[in-house]
């Protein structure tokens, strides 16, 4: 386990990172190790849509997987579930209300708006999103690991590591084929690690899904 001076140590001096692991430390009696990914989550789903490192041939955008791992009781859900309290204040679009249970689904949400994805209530017609950012929380990882590690799930595993480039990727909708541009998704996950190990494979770890995280 991470001792809380080990957390801290590796914290920058100054900026939002260290001031928003303390405001965690303050409201909650999570470990400081936990506020930290919580906080990079933060950082990537508010930052504006087009950052980007240069890289050729495309640059390195600001998507990022965090996965907390950590026995049960051990207070992952609370970190969590703060810094998602914090993202609805400072941008509600971005925080996604439920989890997808298919590619499509998920294509849908970053596609369009938030609460705009459906031809339903008055005849509008769903508005196209211009920013796909999106943060994605699972505070029970391991029942999406157990239902996608192989089957109907696992597509969806697999559309969740080519997202996480930023690659451009199309989904068909309604009988519509619908490009999602620089897709801007970042992963907010909690496990335990007797889960962990039980539904993962060393593949998904050394070049797939999980080595992402």
């Amino acid at each position: 386990m991470i001792r809380e001076q080990e957390a801290l140590d590796a914290l920058p001096s100054a900026g939002f990172l260290p001031s928003y692991v303390r405001y965690g430390m303050h409201r909650t009696d999570a470990p400081a190790a936990y506020h930290i990914p919580v906080g990079l989550a933060l950082l990537s789903a508010t930052a504006p849509g087009g950052l980007g490192l240069p890289w050729a041939p495309d640059p390195i955008r600001a998507n990022i997987y965090c996965l907390l791992v950590g026995p049960s009781g051990d207070r992952k859900t609370a970190a969590i579930g703060l810094g998602a309290a914090v993202l609805r204040l400072a941008d509600d679009r971005a925080l996604m209300d439920e989890v997808p249970g298919s590619p499509e689904a998920l294509g849908t949400m970053l596609a369009f708006e938030k609460g705009d994805d459906s031809d339903s209530g008055k005849g509008r017609k769903p508005q196209a999103a211009t920013d796909t950012r999106r943060l994605l929380i699972y505070k029970e990882f391991g029942s999406f690991l157990s239902s996608t590690v192989k089957g109907y799930g696992r597509p969806l595993r697999e559309k969740y590591t080519e997202m996480f480039d930023a690659n451009s990727t199309t989904i068909v909708y309604q009988k519509r084929r619908v490009e999602i541009r620089d897709p801007r998704l970042s992963i907010l996950a909690a496990a335990t690690p007797s889960h962990l190990e039980e539904f993962s494979t060393p593949g998904d770890w050394e070049g797939g899904f999980l080595g992402r995280f």
